[in-house]
C-alpha cells in the first residue's frame, strides 16, 4: 500500500474514532437529561441507526430474569422500519438470534445472514442493497450479573475486522443504557422505599391517635367515637368529660388528628397544681425583661399552637385571673405576651378536659359562666371503665400485645383466671391504672401466658376481686392445679395428650385430674374458633 493509501486510511480511521466518540457524549448527554427512558430511547435508537449506517436496529429490554422474557412484557424499540411496520414486533424473543443473546448472556456475531438457517424464512435477510449481504450482531445488556435485555443491528457485510469493531462499539453503548436503567430503578426504588416510610409513619401517627384505634365495643365507647368522628372535622371547640385515666387526653389527640388541623401544632397543657404566675407565664409567654431574670423573650404555649390545636387539661383548676384572658383568647383569636405593648392574632382550636362538675364550680363562682359557655358548645363524655366493663379484655389483650412488642415478651393470652381478676375489680384509675398493670404483668412474664400473680395484691384480694382462695391448705394446691390444668388445656384447645405433654405428666394422670376436677375439654375445642384473636380489637 502506497504512502498515500496509508494516510488516506489513517485519516478515514480518525475520522470515524471521532464520530464514534462523539456518538457516545451525545448518547450520554440524551440518556442523562432524559427523565423517561422509554420515551428516550425511540430517538436514541434512530441516531445510533443513522450514524453507524445501519439498515435495522433493535432494543428489547426485559424486567425479568434471562431466560423467563416474553414479548408480553418487554420494552421493544426497533429502528429502520418503514412507517407502517413502527411499533410492530419485529425482534421476537425464542428462536432468534435476540432470544439467543437474552440466554445465553453472550455477544453474537453472524457475518452472512444468507448462510445462516436461523434467516431462511427472514426479512432481515432481504434488507440488503443487491450483490451485498447482510451481518447481524448482537449484544446483551446485563445489569446486577443478570441479562436484562438485547441490543442488536443489521448492516451490510464488511471484513471480520470491521464487524468486531462495530461490535465492541455496540458493547459500549449497551453497558451506558445498563446504566441508565440501573440509576432509574435504584431511583425508582428508594422513591418506593420513602414512601412506604413516609406512609408507615404516617400510618404509625394516625394509628396512635384516631378514633378507630380507641379499643372497645361497648355503648360508651361507640358513642364517644361518634361524637369525635363528627367533631374532628370542625373547627369548634370541645370539652371532654370524665374520671382520671379514661383517655381524655388521647380523645384531644383524635379530634385533632381527624381534622384539617392535622398537619398543625397539638400543643396539651396541665392546669393542675401550678402558682397563677407559672401558669400566666406558660400560656402567654413574655418579652425581654417582662419577667425576673428573663434576658429573651419566650412564646407562650398559645403561639406554639398557632393554626393547630391548644389542649387544656384539668380546666377546671386554672386560676380565676387567667379564665377572663382564656375567654378573650376564645373571643378575638388574639394573644397578649407578658409586657408586650400590642396583641398578636393567632388561629386556635381550643380543647378542654375536666373531671369535675363545672356547673357546680360556676354555681359556687369559682368558673366564670361566659367562658363555661363558650367551652361546652360540644361535650364529649368518656365513662369510666368500670361502667364498660366489656371493654377490660379487649383493651387488656390490645395492651398485652402492645407491651409485649416493646419489651420482646412472646406474650399471647391472659390466662383464665387472671382474665376473673381483671373483670371483678373496681379499676378507680380507669384504663389508665389497666395499663400500668398490663405493663407491669408483661415486664414480669417468663412464658407465653399472663397469669394471676403477675398482677399487684390490690387485684387478687377478696375485697378488690373475689378471688381469694379459702380453705385448707390441700384445697388451695387443688385450685392451683386446677387452673394450670385449665391454661395447659386452654392452650392445647381441649387436647388431653398435648396437655399432658407440655405438663410432663402422662395421659393417665392427666385424664384422673381432669376427672377429679370436672374439667370438660371439649368446651377449649371449638373456643378457638369464637375467641377473636388478640390484638384485633379496635382501640375506642
Amino acid at each position: 500500500m502506497s504512502s498515500t493509501a496509508k494516510i488516506r486510511n489513517g485519516n478515514s480511521g480518525d475520522q470515524r474514532s471521532a464520530k464514534e466518540l462523539s456518538l457516545l457524549l451525545d448518547l450520554g448527554r440524551d440518556l442523562e437529561r432524559s427523565l423517561d427512558l422509554r420515551h428516550a430511547l425511540g430517538p436514541i435508537m434512530d441516531k445510533i441507526t443513522r450514524q453507524l449506517d445501519w439498515r435495522r436496529g433493535a432494543l428489547c429490554i426485559s424486567p425479568r430474569e434471562h431466560g423467563q422474557a416474553n414479548a408480553q412484557d418487554t420494552l421493544e424499540i426497533s429502528s429502520g422500519l418503514a412507517p407502517l411496520r413502527q411499533g410492530k414486533n419485529t425482534w421476537h424473543f425464542g428462536k432468534t438470534v435476540t432470544g439467543e443473546v437474552i440466554r445465553t448472556g453472550q455477544a453474537l456475531l453472524i457475518p452472512h445472514i444468507s448462510r445462516d438457517r436461523r434467516f431462511l424464512r427472514s426479512r432481515t435477510a432481504r434488507l440488503g442493497p443487491p450483490g451485498h449481504d447482510l451481518a447481524v450482531l448482537c449484544v446483551p445488556l446485563r445489569l446486577d450479573a443478570q441479562t436484562i435485555g438485547a441490543l442488536c443491528a443489521a448492516r451490510i457485510t464488511r471484513d471480520r475486522p470491521t464487524l468486531e469493531h462495530v461490535l465492541r462499539l455496540m458493547t459500549s453503548i449497551a453497558s451506558m443504557i445498563t446504566d441508565s436503567v440501573r440509576l432509574r430503578r435504584e431511583a425508582r426504588v428508594e422513591a418506593i422505599q420513602l414512601k412506604k416510610e413516609n406512609q408507615r409513619l404516617q400510618g404509625q401517627l394516625e394509628n396512635r391517635f384516631r378514633p378507630a384505634n380507641m379499643v372497645g365495643n361497648s355503648k360508651g365507647t361507640r358513642r364517644a367515637c361518634e361524637l369525635i368522628k363528627e367533631v374532628a372535622p370542625t373547627n369548634t371547640h370541645v370539652i371532654l368529660l370524665g374520671e382520671r385515666g379514661t383517655g381524655k387526653e388521647l380523645a384531644a389527640h383524635a379530634i385533632h388528628f381527624g381534622g384539617p388541623r392535622a398537619s398543625k401544632p397539638f400543643v396539651a397543657f396541665n392546669c393542675a397544681g401550678l402558682p397563677t404566675a407559672m401558669v400566666e407565664r406558660e400560656l402567654f409567654g413574655y418579652e425581654s425583661g417582662a419577667v425576673a431574670g428573663a434576658d429573651t423573650p419566650r412564646v407562650g404555649r398559645i403561639e406554639m399552637a398557632d393554626g393547630g390545636t391548644l389542649f387544656l387539661d384539668n380546666i377546671h383548676e386554672l386560676p380565676e385571673s387567667i379564665q377572663g384572658k382564656l375567654l378573650e383568647l376564645l373571643r378575638e383569636q388574639s394573644v397578649q405576651r407578658l409586657g408586650g405593648d400590642c396583641p398578636r392574632h393567632v388561629d386556635v382550636r381550643v380543647i378542654v378536659s375536666t373531671n369535675c362538675d363545672l356547673e357546680g364550680q360556676v354555681k359556687a363562682g369559682r368558673f366564670r359562666k361566659e367562658l363555661h359557655r363558650r367551652l361546652s358548645v360540644f361535650p364529649i363524655v368518656l365513662l369510666p371503665l368500670r361502667q364498660r366493663r366489656s371493654d377490660i379484655l379487649p383493651l387488656a389483650n390490645f395492651l398485652v400485645r402492645q407491651y409485649g412488642e416493646l419489651y420482646g415478651k412472646n406474650v399471647k393470652r391472659i390466662a383464665t383466671s387472671a382474665m376473673d381478676m381483671l373483670l371483678s375489680y373496681g379499676w378507680p384509675g380507669n384504663a389508665r391504672e389497666l395499663e400500668q398493670y398490663i405493663e407491669s404483668a408483661v415486664q414480669q412474664s417468663s412464658d407465653e401466658v399472663l397469669h394471676g400473680h403477675h398482677f399487684p395484691p390490690s387485684i387478687q384480694t377478696a375485697q378488690a376481686s373475689g378471688t381469694e382462695l379459702r380453705g385448707t391448705l390441700t384445697d388451695k394446691l387443688a385450685a392451683v392445679e386446677s387452673e394450670i390444668i385449665t391454661d395447659a388445656l386452654k392452650s392445647s384447645r381441649g387436647n388431653v395428650a398435648r396437655a399432658a405433654r407440655e405438663l410432663g405428666v402422662t395421659e393417665r394422670v392427666m385424664g384422673l385430674r381432669v376427672r377429679r376436677y370436672a374439667i370438660d375439654p371439649k368446651r377449649f375445642k371449638l373456643s378457638h374458633i369464637r375467641q377473636r384473636p388478640m390484638g384485633s380489637s379496635r382501640l375506642g
